[in-house]
């Protein structure tokens, strides 16, 4: 059966995280993902030992893909990547920003080698600007961005258990891939792409829980869990006034019905 990244091929230097699991989404439509990896392997498959010893993160993000070990600061390491970025048509870097072209593969340098290559740059803070050099993870970007503030209570802001923001990242990566895949298949041209994790956390919070009042405000959204209706048989607004330890915590139905606020009266969703 055919699938509808057949025949794209796609050379990652992503580490860690997000850039891998961006370009394991394309791996997993058929995409030809090579990862290449450092002397010692990509920092995931030494996390834990999970997987016959090595990191179970590594088999999460890295599923679908070939890999290949290169010295990037050594010349034939080098040589080798260049043959495989004349063959690509998505290159993908998530180094600190300016890395990638210190070893002679940024943008410009790439293009010579393949004119209509799609770079895609994977970073915390984004290429330029104030904060490109500052260091980024997951918990850091969950708290600058609200998502903290959002979650457990006023007095004790809670970390999302998941990797959320390297998730969020990751997926607007393989969007990125795809919209610059489709415009070079009308224009015949690559381009370059700067997808950072900050940026696209602020745009998926947009999608959490907010009232009228909040948007035209700086006032932080309540804490809120989801209750699924179907998972009890009590009538709807027993939730009400739900408490997590001694702080009340507003309460949001995941169906169509009203919701009700921690007073138990009906409000639009």
């Amino acid at each position: 059966m055919s699938l509808p990244l057949d025949g794209v091929r796609v050379v990652s230097l992503g580490v860690s995280i997000s850039g891998p699991l961006g370009v394991r989404h394309l791996a997993d439509f058929g995409a030809e993902v090579i990862k290449v990896e450092p002397p010692g392997g990509d920092m995931v498959r030494h996390w834990d030992s999970a997987v016959d010893g090595e990191g179970s993160v590594h088999f999460w993000v890295n599923p679908n893909k070939r890999s290949v070990v290169l010295n990037l600061k050594d010349e034939r390491g080098r040589e080798v990547l260049r043959r495989l970025i004349a063959g690509a048509d998505i290159f993908l870097e998530n180094f600190s920003p300016g890395t990638a072209g210190r070893l002679g593969f940024g943008y410009e340098a790439v293009r010579r080698i393949r004119p209509d290559i799609i770079y895609l740059h994977a970073s915390g803070y984004g290429q330029d600007g104030p904060y490109r050099d500052m260091k980024a993870f997951d918990g850091l970007i969950q708290a600058e961005t609200g998502v903290m503030e959002m979650t457990g209570t006023p007095e004790s802001p809670a970390k999302v258990a998941l990797s959320i923001c390297d998730g969020v990242t990751g997926l607007f990566i393989a969007l990125s891939a795809m919209m610059a895949l489709r415009q070079r298949d009308q224009t015949g041209a690559g381009q370059e792409v700067d997808v950072d994790t900050d940026t696209n956390e602020v745009l998926a919070t947009r999608l959490l829980p907010t009232t009228p009042e909040d948007a035209d405000t700086e006032t932080t959204p309540p804490q809120t869990i989801t209750i699924h209706a179907s998972l009890d048989d009590k009538p709807l607004g027993t939730w009400a006034g739900l408490y997590i330890g001694d702080s009340p915590v507003a309460v949001k139905e995941a169906t169509k019905t009203p919701a009700h606020n921690e007073a138990g009266e009906e409000s639009e969703k």
